[in-house]
Formats: C-alpha cells, sequence, structure tokens
C-alpha cells in the first residue's frame, strides 16, 4: 500500500510544482493486494477468452505439497493454512490434536494423513468456531474468498476493478489507486522485453556494448 500511493503522489507532487494544479490521490490498502498483478491473477482474468482452466483451491503448487500449506473447505467458507513455520506448526498442533504427527510436518508419507487430519478438523467448523479455537495462538490461518468471488463482489464491481473498456485481447485489471475519482489509464502498451535495452544504453553511455 505504502510503495503504490509513494509511487503515484511523486508524480503528481512535480505536477504541482510545474502547474499548481494538486490532484486526489486514492490508493486503498485491499486494492494494493487485490490487483497485486499474478500469474494466477492473470489466467483468471483471461479465462473467459482464452479458455484456460484455472484449477481450484488448493491446487496452487507453491507450498510443495505439504498439508500445512493448502486450503481447506470449512463449514461457511474456506481455510487458507500457511503453517510452515515450527511455530505456526506446534500452533495447529495443540489446537488441531496432532501430538502423533509433531515430528512428520514434512515427510512425505504422513503429508496424506495429515491432510486428512485437518480436512476433517476444519470442515465441520465455522469461522467463529475456528476463531475461538485459534485465539491467542500462532496458527496462521485465515477465511478466504476466491479471486472469481473477490472480482464479482459488489465492491470490486462498484470501483471498476476489471476493465473491459479498452482494445485489448482480454480484459485489464485497473491501476489500485484513483486520481481525481478516476484510475489513470494506459496510454500504451507495455513494452516488449529488451524493446528499450539499446535506448537506455545508448542514454547511459554504454551504447555498443554486448546486449
Amino acid at each position: 500500500g505504502g510503495m503504490i500511493s509513494a509511487l503515484f503522489t511523486i508524480p503528481y507532487l512535480r505536477r504541482a510544482e510545474a502547474t499548481g494544479r494538486g490532484a486526489v490521490i486514492d490508493a486503498p490498502l485491499f486494492e494494493a493486494l487485490a490487483l497485486m498483478p499474478s500469474s494466477l491473477l492473470a489466467e483468471i482474468v483471461a479465462a473467459p477468452v482464452t479458455g484456460t482452466q484455472v484449477g481450484g483451491r488448493g491446487e496452487f503448487k507453491l507450498g510443495a505439497g505439504l498439508a500445512t500449506y493448502a486450503v481447506y473447505p470449512a463449514k461457511d467458507g474456506h481455510i487458507a493454512l500457511v503453517a510452515q513455520e515450527p511455530h505456526f506448526w506446534d500452533g495447529l498442533v495443540e489446537v488441531v490434536g496432532l501430538h502423533d504427527l509433531r515430528d512428520a510436518q514434512r515427510d512425505p508419507a504422513a503429508q496424506q494423513l495429515i491432510r486428512d487430519r485437518l480436512a476433517a478438523f476444519f470442515g465441520p467448523k465455522t469461522k467463529a468456531e475456528m476463531q475461538a479455537a485459534f485465539a491467542g495462538r500462532p496458527s496462521c490461518i485465515s477465511l478466504l474468498q476466491s479471486y472469481e468471488e473477490m472480482l464479482a463482489s459488489p465492491h470490486a464491481l462498484a470501483r471498476g476493478y476489471v476493465r473491459t473498456d479498452t482494445d485489448a485481447a482480454v480484459p485489464e485489471l485497473a491501476l489500485p489507486v484513483t486520481v481525481d475519482g478516476e484510475r489513470p489509464r494506459a496510454t500504451r502498451p507495455a513494452p516488449a522485453q529488451g524493446e528499450h535495452t539499446a535506448q537506455i544504453l545508448d542514454e547511459l553511455g554504454r551504447g555498443g556494448v554486448d546486449r
């Protein structure tokens, strides 16, 4: 959030110095996160055009297949679990009752058993019940909405998170900031890889070197 605010404050301060005209910059922390570019979000936004099958909850592979880096269904939503560090794992062991598996967190042979035990624990519980169960303990869990749910929410629609009024082949994510009540618009396509390399090297006085 702070980075986005800084990036958009600096150029408009310069504009104010040059023209005397200020700006109202709105850069919510939520939008800095919700509209942060990622390969997963890009696939979701483009899926209606590309036909890409994005996959479901818990299918992202960053967690190396560990049961403690996954998404689990709950009674009134889904739970994101990122209990990688020892203190998070210890808290999870105590609340869920995984004492017999305390030393097996990263054992490949134990992952399905841990996953089954966690699913059985989270599945029948509500958000309020889990908040009470983990209160005061390091656990690193949270209830989630999917990207699709977030993009379709009344808040996202009212704020214009996805732009369809462009000549782009697929919908575009909006910038996570407004200036004077409007979201800035791109005035040209993103450069291709290496498109400006020669120009930059020339400006640095390094023209002619290997590129």
